[in-house]
């Protein structure tokens, strides 16, 4: 066999510590425990895709992840297919805002808090 190398197990073994580390600190959490817990994560090299019907929090939940990701110093790149001009701003400030409003005692939390009434 041309080109080929024999690599004993045991070195193959001793870099699979390294690569779980890097890839560890790799990965971009969702910000959401419970969805932490059971996918442990996105790698650099996942690919994820989110479907579901009108008005169900698609676009929510992918701001939210870009949200807690960029601040923790992550590149993020958000390719909304169907958003209007402006909305994942517009939804990146509203989740400021609203987390803002909630943590104000003084608040009425009964208000009607949402991304079109805030709109």
């Amino acid at each position: 066999m041309s080109g080929y190398t024999a690599i004993r197990s045991t070195e193959r073994v001793s870099g699979i510590a390294a690569k779980l580390e890097q890839a560890h600190n790799s990965k971009t959490d969702f910000g959401i425990p419970f969805l932490d817990d059971a996918l442990t994560g996105l790698l650099p090299s996942d690919l994820m895709l989110v479907g579901a019907k009108t008005g169900r929090g698609k676009t929510a939940l992918c701001v939210h992840l870009a949200r807690v990701n960029a601040m923790k110093k992550k590149n993020v790149l958000f390719l909304p297919l169907e958003a209007e001009n402006d909305e994942v701003e517009m939804r990146l400030l509203y989740q400021i805002e609203a987390g803002l409003f909630f943590q104000d005692e003084q608040r009425d939390k009964a208000a009607n808090v949402s991304f079109r009434n805030w709109r």
